[in-house]
């Protein structure tokens, strides 16, 4: 199949279907779209559809979405999608970031499933320190006020202005339920929040740990989310919002690290990954031009 009949035959119906599912609140047919243990996947099992809501863009309540790119990258294995949520009250023929979405999608078991949502454009790739440097820039302009209009809303969910409500049962032990609302109430954007559970979660499927006191876990999680998302903390200020000392906080910090391979910023875990297309040199990326959208009723 050609990479433009891919885009246009396959990649963009499965987009369209999740937007739908979506708009419909259809939960298990929006999970089918989704890559198992994919950062979207994980987004969901942790907010619910609301999360997708935001990510997507229903929530702006339009009536068309248009097709604006799709290009395949890394040997054919990953397609970044484009698409905006036309404002027939404000037409441009510029991209804007509050009217894009950009979808990622990769195989899974001989189907493209979604892996990532970010709300924004390709080339102006969302991650929480750039949301929240555009969120103070707005609330700057705007007289010292967070705007009301649900624009502003998946960009501030990024950022970690909003905070949403975890799902039941999307904290499955202590250190969660300790980890995911401290890392909430300190400002930690959803991106973070998704990679912080990860952590934990496949420490605990590699080592099995006796838990003992969770708050020690939590703490060194945490810490080490601070670094994956370049937030300048010391270790001795993520215990004491723990209420854990120091030396006992810090081999369980160095253990994390050790068991899971991190060194530096890990593509697992760091919230600042961007999008980086590097495609086929021998190909020409499947583009579809701006000038003549596919649009979808939404």
């Amino acid at each position: 199949m050609s990479d433009s009949n891919l885009a246009t035959d396959v990649i963009w119906p499965i987009v369209t279907a999740l937007i739908t599912a979506t708009l419909q609140e259809d939960q298990v047919a929006a999970q089918k779209l989704l890559r198992p243990r994919s950062v979207s996947a994980e987004m969901v099992d942790l907010f619910g559809l609301i999360a997708l809501d935001l990510l997507l863009k229903t929530i702006l309540d339009r009536d068309n979405v248009a097709l604006t790119r799709v290009i395949r990258a890394r040997q054919g294995k990953t397609v970044y999608t484009e698409y905006i949520w036309p404002d027939t009250e404000h037409q441009s023929d510029s991209v804007l970031f509050t009217d894009a979405v950009t979808v990622v999608l990769r195989p899974y078991r001989h189907e493209w499933r979604v892996t990532d949502i970010n709300p924004s454009s390709m080339d102006q790739w969302l991650t929480g320190p750039a949301a929240r440097a555009l969120l103070s820039n707005i609330i700057e302009g705007n007289e010292g006020r967070m705007p009301q209009e649900t624009w502003v809303l998946p960009l501030a969910f990024v950022g970690g202005a909003v905070r949403l409500a975890f799902r039941p049962n999307a904290l499955q032990d202590e250190v969660e339920q300790l980890l995911l609302p401290g890392m909430q109430e300190r400002g930690y954007g959803a991106m973070a929040l998704v990679s912080g559970r990860r952590i934990w979660r496949d420490y605990v499927r590699k080592a099995k740990p006796e838990i003992g006191l969770a708050a020690l876990w939590a703490a060194a999680v945490e810490y080490l989310m601070s670094e994956q998302a370049l937030i300048d903390t010391a270790q001795a200020f993520v215990g004491q919002q723990y209420g854990v000392p120091l030396v006992q906080l810090l081999p369980r910090i160095r253990l994390i690290r050790e068991t899971l391979g991190i060194d530096g910023l890990d593509d697992r875990y760091s919230p600042l990954r961007g999008v980086n297309i590097v495609t086929d040199k021998s190909k020409t990326p499947a583009e579809v031009d701006s000038s003549s959208r596919a649009t979808t009723s939404a």
